[in-house]
């Protein structure tokens, strides 16, 4: 019997792996980015904002870099910030 669940064990550390994967990959594929709503009219002022708010949230990266990155994440329970911009008190 604990052989079965160390196989089983075992056998679900690829699936895990491959569930993260394939979970990463469908964010990355979805059109546009997270900062899309800054560019309003286009401006350098935008696209320089927008370059430096890539590099601090690490988006410059190459793709297994962010992965790796998210996954280190994952595994302490860190979900990251929310890109959603907060609305201004009237």
């Amino acid at each position: 019997m604990a052989l079965f669940a160390l196989r089983r064990l075992v056998l679900a550390i690829p699936l895990l792996i491959g569930i993260t994967f394939i979970s990463f990959l469908v964010i990355q594929l979805a059109p546009g980015g997270p900062f899309d709503y800054i560019r309003g009219e286009e401006s350098g002022q935008d696209s320089k904002l927008i370059e430096r708010l890539n590099k601090e949230y690490g988006l410059d990266q190459p793709i297994y870099v962010q992965y790796w990155r998210w996954l280190i994440r994952i595994g302490r329970l860190d979900f990251g910030r929310s890109f959603q911009p907060t609305p201004s008190p009237c």
